[in-house]
């Protein structure tokens, strides 16, 4: 599948969607950290967000996986699922665009991966935390069925509340 998004009028550029591997956590990481700059957050895996320090690892562990969208050779989207279909659930986390990527349809097309993904493990409901601030993705979520079913707030490196989305 080719995506345009990023890429100038007229230019089509692959993006690819895999496995993370392990040499890719940096990259990650910088991509995550540059996306909280953008919100006034600082990216401190260690002290919030541990599934993000090895997310190949942490995310299989649990069933899961982690996917990275890759362009170019550089790393422009993530996402991880984790199965809990004993609950009849699963949850989409770490669903993040690079702002150079946005706007061509990765978001969804990410989602749509772990969706698939979690229904194929037996999940009937699929559920995800997101930002307050993520505007953008609120809009994709509800767009693609997610009804908004909670909210929270979040004391830790970073001070913020995020709305709770479930798909049936």
């Amino acid at each position: 599948m080719t995506a345009a998004s990023g890429a100038s009028p007229g230019e089509t550029v692959e993006v690819r969607v895999r496995l993370i591997s392990a040499a890719e956590v940096a990259s990650v990481h910088a991509m995550i950290a540059a996306i909280f700059a953008d919100y006034g957050y600082a990216f401190d895996p260690a002290r919030e967000d541990t599934h993000l320090l090895c997310p190949h690892a942490y995310f299989a562990e649990q069933g899961g996986a982690f996917w990275v969208a890759i362009r170019a050779e550089s790393v422009v989207g993530c996402v991880g699922a984790i199965p809990h279909a004993d609950e009849g659930f699963g949850e989409l986390k770490a669903l993040y665009v690079a702002p150079a990527a946005r706007r061509g349809g990765l978001g969804e097309r990410l989602t749509r991966h772990c969706i698939e993904f979690l229904r194929s493990a037996g999940c009937a409901q699929v559920r995800l935390w997101s930002d307050t601030k993520f505007i953008d993705a609120h809009w994709l979520y509800e767009r693609l069925g997610f009804q908004r079913i909670d909210r929270r707030d979040v004391r830790a490196v970073n001070e913020y509340s995020e709305f709770c989305y479930a798909l049936d």
